[in-house]
């Protein structure tokens, strides 16, 4: 019996199957608050558990690394928080000058996609 190609394996850690399953609930939910005038109290609560679970399964698939995984990780994860740290003082700068108002969500997206690029740099780095 052949194994299972590699992307087939990181696809369904569960790492990724948590943070997908945490999106589409939240993508559900931006959807029916949408469309519909009354949404149930306990609707907006639906994503928690999957992005507890997600906290979780990465604090595991962290502790299961080996030395150079986990400096890999942790210096990439230093440069999300320097660059999201920096960000934050661009948004609080434009937001006292009046010329853009950003969510309170504007910050996470942010955050995501730099510890993605410095996970691809820093991997890089060390090939």
């Amino acid at each position: 019996m052949p194994s299972a190609s590699p992307w087939l394996r990181r696809l369904t850690r569960p790492v990724v199957v948590w943070s997908v399953a945490a999106l589409v609930l939240e993508l559900g939910y931006q959807w029916v608050l949408r469309h519909r005038r009354h949404v149930p109290w306990f609707a907006g609560l639906l994503p928690i558990l999957p992005m507890i679970m997600y906290v979780v399964s990465l604090m595991r698939t962290i502790r299961g690394m080996d030395e150079l995984q986990k400096r890999i990780c942790q210096e990439s994860i230093y440069f999300a928080f320097v660059a999201t740290l920096a960000y934050t003082l661009l948004l609080a700068g434009v937001d006292r000058m009046g010329w853009y108002r950003a969510g309170w969500d504007d910050v996470g997206e942010f955050m995501l996609l730099s510890w993605g690029c410095a996970y691809i740099f820093v991997a890089r780095k060390y090939r």
